[in-house]
Order: structure tokens, then sequence, then C-alpha cells
């Protein structure tokens, strides 16, 4: 009887063991659980920050665009226009000749 109570013992002390280090184990793993559930938050706020940046960019970029092809019109419209002038300044300097 009392082998077997020792030998009972021994189980227990070998499940209590185990037991222990199961929780350890479950501490560590609730642990990493809510590091990463931190840093998955932090990293979606972060998603959420850079694409308000990405459209604030886009919309610059699509109002430079628009300033650029603008100026480009009037650019050609001006290069016309002083390929006229300087036509007809030819044109005055020879009948005043």
């Amino acid at each position: 009887m009392s082998e077997e109570n020792e030998r009972l013992r021994e189980q227990v002390a070998k499940q209590e063991s185990m037991v222990s280090s199961i929780q350890d184990g479950n501490k560590f793993l609730q642990e990493q659980t809510r590091v990463l559930t931190q840093e998955v938050r932090e990293a979606k706020k972060e998603a959420v920050r850079l694409e308000a940046e990405r459209k604030a960019a886009a919309t610059k970029l699509e109002a430079q665009l628009l300033e650029n092809r603008k100026l480009s019109r009037d650019n050609q419209l001006m290069t016309a226009k002083k390929g006229q002038a300087e036509q007809i300044l030819r044109v005055e300097d020879k009948g005043s000749q």
C-alpha cells in the first residue's frame, strides 16, 4: 500500500509540474497575443495614416498636373503670339525701309 501511495505521489508531483508548466506556457502565449494584438492595432493606424497621406499626395499631384497642362497651353499660345508679333514686326520693318 505504501508503494502504491508513493507511486501516486510521484504521479501527482509530475502532473502538478506539468500543470504548472502548461500554465506558464499559457501566460507566455497570452502575453504574446496581447503584444501582437497591440502591434496589429498600431499597424492598422499607420496604414490608415499612410492611406490618407497617399490620397493627399495624389490630390496634390493631380492639381500640379492640371497646372502644368495649363501652363503648357499658355506657353504654346504665347509662343504662337510671339511668332505672329515677330512676323508683324518684320513686315513693318520691311515696309518702313
